[in-house]
C-alpha cells in the first residue's frame, strides 16, 4: 500500500488547483486570450467581427485531458455563420492518419463541421498529417455524414496545398514545379511560417489546416512550420 500523499510536495511538483488557469488570466492583458470550449466574437479593428468556435476534445479511451469515450461521442455545438472552427484533434476523414494506423478523427466533430461549413477548420493532434486541403463539399444533407459520402474527393475540386510529402517537391514533380515547390520552403523557413490564402467559397467549400508543430524526431522533424492564413471577411456594415 502506497503512503499518504503529502499535499505540499504535490504542489511544489504539479502546481496548485486553478494554478495554470490564473496565468492564462493573467495573460490576457498582454493579448492573450485561452479559448475554452464555445463560441467566441472578436471585433477587429477594420470594423468588421471574427467568429471561432473553440474545443480541446478528442476521442479517446485513455488518460489524457480533454478526452472523452468514442461510444458516447461529444457534442460539438457549432453555431451557423462560424469563421473559423479551432479544435485539438481533427475531424474523422481529414488528416488523421498517424503513421501505420487507422483514421483517428471524430465523427462528430465531421459531421457538425459540415453541417457548418466553416471558413476555416484548424486543429492539430496528428503530427504525421501536418498540411492543408481545401475541401469541396457535396450537396448531401445525409445524417451520417462521412468523408467518403459528403466531401468531392476529385483532386481538382479538393486539393491538397501541401502536406509533409510535398513539401519542398518530390521527384515525380516537373523540374519547374519541385523548383517552384523548393523556393516556397526556404521562403517560409526564412519568415518562420508557412503562408497561404484562404479562398473558400462561403457554405461551399472549407480549407482544412493540420497545424502540429510538434515533430517526429525519428524522421528527423522536431518542429513543423506554423501556420499563417489570409482568410476574407464580409466587410463591416
Amino acid at each position: 500500500m502506497p503512503g499518504p500523499v503529502d499535499a505540499e510536495l504535490v504542489k511544489k511538483v504539479y502546481g496548485d488547483y486553478g494554478e495554470v488557469k490564473r496565468l492564462f488570466d493573467e495573460a490576457r492583458d498582454h493579448g492573450i486570450i485561452l479559448l475554452d470550449e464555445g463560441l467566441y466574437t472578436f471585433d477587429l479593428a477594420n470594423g468588421t467581427l471574427l467568429t471561432i468556435y473553440a474545443s480541446p476534445f478528442t476521442p479517446s479511451e485513455g488518460d489524457w485531458g480533454f478526452q472523452y469515450s468514442p461510444k458516447e461521442g461529444h457534442s460539438f455545438d457549432i453555431k451557423d455563420g462560424v469563421d473559423i472552427v479551432m479544435t485539438h484533434g481533427p475531424p474523422h476523414g481529414v488528416m488523421d492518419r498517424p503513421y501505420s494506423s487507422s483514421r483517428v478523427g471524430c465523427p462528430d466533430l465531421f459531421k457538425s463541421v459540415f453541417r457548418t461549413k466553416p471558413k476555416l477548420h484548424c486543429f492539430g493532434h496528428i503530427h504525421e498529417e501536418w498540411g492543408a486541403r481545401l475541401v469541396t463539399w457535396r450537396e448531401n444533407n445525409n445524417s451520417e455524414a462521412s468523408h467518403l459520402t459528403v466531401i468531392e474527393n476529385d483532386p481538382d475540386k479538393s486539393p491538397v496545398i501541401t502536406n509533409l510529402s510535398r513539401l519542398g517537391g518530390s521527384k515525380h514533380d516537373e523540374p519547374e514545379v519541385r523548383e517552384a515547390k523548393l523556393e516556397k520552403l526556404k521562403t517560409s523557413q526564412r519568415e518562420g511560417c508557412y503562408s497561404t490564402r484562404c479562398f473558400a467559397k462561403p457554405g461551399a467549400q472549407t480549407l482544412f489546416i493540420n497545424a502540429s508543430i510538434k515533430g517526429d524526431e525519428d524522421h528527423d522533424q522536431c518542429f513543423h512550420l506554423p501556420w499563417l492564413v489570409d482568410i476574407d471577411l464580409p466587410k463591416p456594415t
